[in-house]
């Protein structure tokens, strides 16, 4: 079977991006790589004739959900068209953002010949729309670390002396007197990502919260709000900005308690990332958390309902030390089951 041609538009550090290269990469394919959506303008005259594969979320393909899925018709002209469907649109986005972008989803998911998401629960939002489409399932991989073995044991090594430090200085202490452990947060900042409500959770703890990442583009002010809500709530909290990945690995295997607070994703590569590193992590119940924690349980403690405080202070004392990760669905699986699909829909 001949593969379809690999269309790439946006920013290289968006997630959404980052995926569609690290997938055209393990394929062994050359993407067509553009930087905005009007550039692809220039892709109207090429020969899809063997298909198009494409990434999609709404806001990198055009100026507007409608405007986006009018793009990717004129660009496939026609082709057998296979999608990755990311940012599935969800009704906590507010009713008039959720009804466009779920019509314009709706609309191209029925163009689609292949049409993939990353969690059962992305696949429903089709079913609850009333639509035929039925997506194929195709989790996010577990990254490979960064890091050599040898650098990652000598980190962990580390957090057991501060472990066993801990432990000697909290002994005969009382509740109030023990040191709280750090927490962090890794990814771009935003609002929804959880942040505040982490913070809020644990007012009078004097706990540590570190955001390890960049703020995302149009929330500047995101920092000086959490920074208000910190000082109010009695807890520390800074933001690393963004990390090259070795570095934010470092970081990641330093800390403590890693957080995933989002109270409304349908898929996480912030989360695959801590699970591939093989620490435990504190991760807000839901669906799609649901799903991860039904296939790799051991690094994963769901939290309801923002109770962070209640969780941190009912974790076992050796929670921060990371233990060998899973290596059981890779980028070179995901890879073959776009494989698997492409033969059967588009072959």
């Amino acid at each position: 079977m001949k593969e379809p041609q690999h269309l790439v538009v946006g920013p290289e550090k968006h997630g959404v991006v980052e995926y569609a290269l690290r997938l055209s990469d393990e394929m062994g394919v050359t993407p067509l790589r553009f930087e905005t959506a009007a550039e692809l303008e220039e892709a109207l005259s090429l020969d899809f004739s063997s298909g198009v594969h494409l990434c999609f979320t709404d806001h990198l393909w055009g100026e507007n959900p409608q405007a986006a899925v009018e793009r990717v018709e004129r660009v496939a002209g026609g082709a057998p068209l296979s999608i990755s469907f990311h940012d599935i649109p969800q009704p906590q986005e507010g009713a008039e953002r959720f009804q466009e972008r779920a019509g314009a989803y709706l609309r191209l998911g029925e163009l689609a010949d292949v049409v993939t998401v990353n969690s059962q629960h992305e696949a429903g939002f089709f079913a609850e729309q009333g639509s035929d489409v039925r997506p194929v399932v195709i989790p996010l991989p577990l990254p490979q670390p960064v890091l050599s073995q040898s650098e990652r044991e000598k980190i962990n090594a580390e957090q057991v002396q501060k472990l066993q430090q801990r432990l000697k200085g909290s002994a005969g202490a009382s509740g109030a007197e023990r040191d709280y452990p750090q927490l962090a947060v890794m990814g771009f900042l935003y609002p929804g990502k959880g942040h505040r409500e982490l913070i809020e959770s644990l007012a009078g703890t004097g706990a540590c919260v570190r955001a390890l990442g960049g703020v995302s583009a149009g929330h500047d002010d995101l920092v000086d709000e959490l920074n208000d809500a910190a000082h109010r709530a009695g807890v520390k909290f800074s933001v690393t900005g963004f990390l090259p990945e070795e570095e934010l690995e470092r970081h990641m295997l330093a800390t403590e308690i890693p957080v995933c607070a989002h109270r409304h994703f349908s898929a996480s590569g912030s989360l695959m990332k801590w699970i591939s590193l093989g620490p435990r992590v504190l991760v807000a119940d839901t669906a799609y958390s649901r799903e991860l924690a039904d296939r790799w349980g051991d690094f994963i403690v769901l939290v309801a309902d923002d109770r962070w405080r209640q969780a941190v202070e009912h974790l076992p004392a050796d929670f921060a030390l990371a233990t060998e990760p899973p290596t059981d669905w890779t980028w070179r699986d995901v890879a073959a089951a776009f494989r698997a699909e492409w033969e059967g829909s588009l072959g």
